[in-house]
């Protein structure tokens, strides 16, 4: 399989280069108009993608098309452009994540793990990750894995309000928006980024876009991160490739293309098994022996380097996009797809342990899909239509019933009014066909500018969610699943002051919680069964930027009140992610400095587990003695805070560093049972930017 991927990989290089080529033998004619002088600092700014009155300019008639996305730029939305991504502390995509509003991760200690990203309390099989139109999530566990994403490209993220997320894929409750900027540079780009940590942690990431003619952009990228196991059974490694082209027609038709592929190995242990050492030590030793990655005894722990447990993904991406704009205020947008994605999940392969189950799973998929988007403004409204069509053929070994053809539709629509300067009304609908069972929602939301720093966003929806192919099978659902919400925003920014605070309450019927079965005999995690409550979800948010002199503190704070018949914190009671910095530029404009402290912090949380295979938290077990389910665990999580020391600078606008002291406290703790955070340790990197 990795040889298919890379000899793909090849090819499409290969062809890019050719049609490259032959481009260059028939030049066309040199005219001042197929020059492409678009000026960079209008493509730098994605601001234009998303705003649909303003269009991109340039002395040239030949020029990229930018389609507006479903979504506006305005206070209803929130993004996080690349000047503050490449600037911020992060190692994967995930821990862009909670600079979003309630953004937050179920941290597994290292990288390379599966953690779980959540975006108001809504993680797995309830989050989807959209990129460019498309939804990235799996189609059998409706879950995503930000290891397999690659951020070197992003260019921007957008948090889809929480009344809107159904509009995209499978009704989820949250929607993140990833745009990449790979096919829009008009002069050559490379870049190339790195870092190195404690126990073999390593990344690097190749990039490179150019014009290579008039009308032709092309550009791939390449990425590798690696990791030592911290404590027994926890390495991985993960390869991530993806090669793109735009050909410009003329300036009302672009195509774009784009092959991606994913190679990953990760080691799955189950955390230090700390049962057994506090049934063996005093609760001093045994907190003191599960800090201490060497003497620690964890589940599904290796023997004579023998993995007891973990998962291989091999997954191809090939997608084609057709973009027409043929009258300046509308633009039509159409898709075609497909991914094929095997996950290979193995436990006790070899029987060499005779406490663990073996499971030898070859779960995959093949997906093809289309999509089209037509966008029209006016001068007092805006409409969007999205279609979706896919057909999904999958075949999980753990799925008896449901490895089957399923197709599925969609149909969505909004309208936006604003006929006064200071605010607008949008409804907005979706109606989606899915396992042949229809469903449905619908929504409104207002903005209104109360002055020019005030704004003030609200928005209700209500629509019926489809489940995924595992609850249907495992959970046999007779009911469907009903979610309403309410979202708003209050924003306030003044110079170099910004603040937002935000509030939302979700309501939902028949969600689904994962069971799996108590065994003293057997280490199980899988999940046997599932059933389905009502839940209520709320919470409140601040996000505050605001630099004075030259001190810049960020901070992004949120509280929840989730509870259902008897998980006290389904989600942390409160979590928080900040720091404050020494920003300034140095040395006659040729350094941008950065330097200071971030910090994290999360409350008490109820103890939970992940079936790793099918990507489900799971807080219950059955009990044998009772015949009943109950919580896997009565304790909760202690809070957790860390302090960092974080310094970065942009060298003349060419390069990048970054140096990190990592938990300079030296604390102790997890945010998963039993999973140790990383301790003090240091991380630095280079990220090198060549523009000719």
């Amino acid at each position: 399989m990795k040889i298919f991927q890379l000899c793909l990989f090849t090819i499409s290089l290969f062809i890019l280069a050719a049609f490259s080529m032959s481009a260059q033998i028939k030049p066309p004619e040199k005219t001042e108009e197929d020059s492409l002088k678009i000026r960079s600092d209008i493509l730098a700014d994605t601001s234009v993608v998303f705003d649909s009155t303003q269009s991109v300019t340039a002395p040239d008639t030949m020029k990229p098309i930018i389609n507006p996305g479903f979504i506006s730029s305005d206070i209803s939305s929130y993004r996080i452009k690349k000047n503050d991504i490449q600037l911020n502390d992060y190692r994967t995509i995930s821990n862009l994540i909670t600079l979003l509003p309630f953004g937050y991760v179920q941290d597994l200690g290292w990288l390379g793990q599966p953690n779980e990203v959540l975006i108001a309390g809504n993680g797995y099989n309830n989050l989807s990750v959209v990129e460019n139109g498309v939804v990235l999530n799996n189609r059998i566990s409706n879950s995503y894995e930000f290891n397999r994403y690659q951020s070197e490209s992003l260019d921007s993220i957008y948090l889809v309000p929480l009344t809107q997320s159904f509009l995209y894929g499978n009704n989820n409750q949250s929607t993140v928006l990833l745009y990449p900027k790979i096919g829009i540079n008009t002069p050559p780009y490379s870049r190339l980024r790195f870092h190195q940590a404690p126990e073999g942690e390593g990344f690097v990431d190749v990039l490179f876009n150019a014009l290579f003619t008039s009308k032709l952009n092309i550009g791939f990228e390449l990425t590798n991160f690696t990791v030592d196991p911290r404590y027994a059974n926890s390495g991985a490694s993960h390869w991530i490739g993806s090669a793109s082209m735009r050909y410009m027609f003329s300036n009302k038709f672009n195509l774009i293309a784009k092959y991606k592929f994913v190679d990953s190995y990760t080691e799955l242990n189950g955390g230090v098994d700390y049962n057994f050492l506090i049934n063996n030590f005093s609760e001093a030793d045994a907190d003191e022996i599960m800090y201490n990655n060497f003497q620690a005894p964890v589940l599904y722990g290796e023997l004579n380097f023998d993995s007891p447990r973990y998962k291989k993904v091999s997954s191809n991406q090939l997608r084609l996009d057709l973009l027409l704009q043929l009258v300046d205020n509308a633009f039509s947008t159409l898709t075609v797809y497909y991914v094929d994605e095997l996950e290979e999940f193995r436990q006790n392969e070899k029987e060499t342990y005779s406490d663990i189950p073996k499971i030898i799973n070859d779960n995959s998929y093949s997906l093809y899909g289309g999509s089209f988007h037509q966008n029209y403004s006016g001068s007092f409204f805006q409409a969007d239509i999205l279609a979706n069509l896919e057909v999904l053929d999958s075949k999980a070994q753990y799925l008896y019933y449901s490895n089957k053809e399923l197709w599925s539709y969609s149909f969505a629509g909004k309208l936006k009014l604003f006929p006064f300067d200071f605010g607008y009304t949008s409804v907005f609908g979706k109606y989606l066909t899915y396992n042949e069972k229809s469903f449905s929602g619908a929504g409104i939301d207002a903005a209104l500018n109360i002055t020019k720093q005030f704004q003030i966003y609200s928005g209700y929806s209500y629509y019926t969610k489809p489940y995924n192919l595992i609850e249907i099978e495992f959970g046999n659902p007779k009911n469907n699943s009903g979610v309403s919400t309410f979202h708003t925003r209050l924003s306030f920014s003044a110079g170099t002051a910004k603040l937002s605070t935000g509030y939302f309450r979700t309501e939902t019927n028949n969600a689904s919680f994962a069971v799996i079965e108590q065994s003293y005999e057997m280490k199980v995690s899988e999940v046997s069964d599932l059933f389905f409550e009502d839940t209520k979800n709320e919470g409140f948010n601040l996000s505050v930027d605001y630099e004075i002199s030259n001190v810049l503190i960020k901070t992004n704070l949120a509280y929840y009140f989730t509870k259902t018949s008897d998980i006290e914190n389904l989600l942390p009671e409160f979590t928080g992610w900040g720091g404050i910095y020494y920003v300034d530029t140095l040395f006659n404009n040729n350094l941008k400095l950065k330097a200071g402290i971030n910090y994290k912090f999360s409350g008490v949380q109820n103890h939970l587990l992940y079936d790793f295979e099918k990507s489900i938290p799971v807080y219950h077990h059955w009990n044998n003695t009772t015949n009943e389910i109950e919580l896997i665990s009565p304790l909760r999580t202690n809070s957790s805070f860390q302090i960092d020391l974080f310094v970065a600078g942009r060298i003349q606008e060419a390069a990048i560093f970054y140096f990190v002291f990592e938990n300079i406290l030296d604390r102790k703790y997890y945010i998963v049972p039993y999973y140790p955070m990383q301790a003090r340790g240091i991380r630095f990197g280079l990220s090198w930017e060549f523009l000719d």
